[in-house]
């Protein structure tokens, strides 16, 4: 293995056409390996606190070693937002800004999910086409209320009452309204 977890690396800006969806041209960390010989993949923590797996020893560059108290520390900064993020409060001060930039925090959208009962919006699988399921599902439910001036009290509400089983219910009945009429 040509890399330490614990090093900085550059992604190349071409990853092949297998790869095309994966993030390139940016600086990462190290952060874990699998296989060997020529089919070593690393893990890799992005310096926003994602992270990601699969990338290729022939795909990074390497820049520095900046060890694990760097990883640390953006893992701890990752928490802190994220948990920021989760806060019902910022959510709906912040609702009409993720709307007109199309940008959901995810902290954000997993919070709402768990209040409408979708504990693992990655689904039992852990498969992207549930995540994008979900995610579309919880952003219609609290668009739409957002739309009808009700986006604070439905979170009040499903913070306050478990009704989570009410809740997926009605939605159901919303959504089949919201797509026949629009509105």
């Amino acid at each position: 293995m040509k890399f330490k977890i614990g090093d900085k690396v550059h992604i190349n800006k071409e990853l092949g056409s297998s790869m095309s969806h994966f993030k390139n041209d940016i600086d990462v960390i190290i952060i874990g390996t699998s296989g060997e010989d020529e089919y070593v993949k690393y893990s890799v923590l992005f310096l926003d606190g994602t992270q990601c797996a699969w990338y290729y020893e022939k795909q990074l560059i390497f820049i520095e070693h900046v060890g694990m108290k760097e990883i640390k520390r953006i893992e701890w900064e990752r928490n802190e937002r994220e948990n920021k993020e989760s806060q019902f409060e910022y959510i709906i001060e912040n609702w009409k800004t993720f709307i007109n930039n199309d940008k959901y925090p995810f902290a954000s959208i997993e919070a709402l999910g768990k209040l409408m009962g979708i504990n693992n919006i990655w689904g039992s699988r852990g498969e992207g086409i549930d995540l994008i399921q979900n995610q579309q599902t919880i952003l219609n439910y609290f668009n739409n209320k957002y739309v009808k001036g009700t986006l604070k009290e439905t979170i009040e509400i499903l913070r306050n009452t478990n009704q989570t089983l009410e809740i997926n219910l009605g939605f159901c009945a919303e959504m089949k309204e919201v797509n026949k009429t629009g509105k």
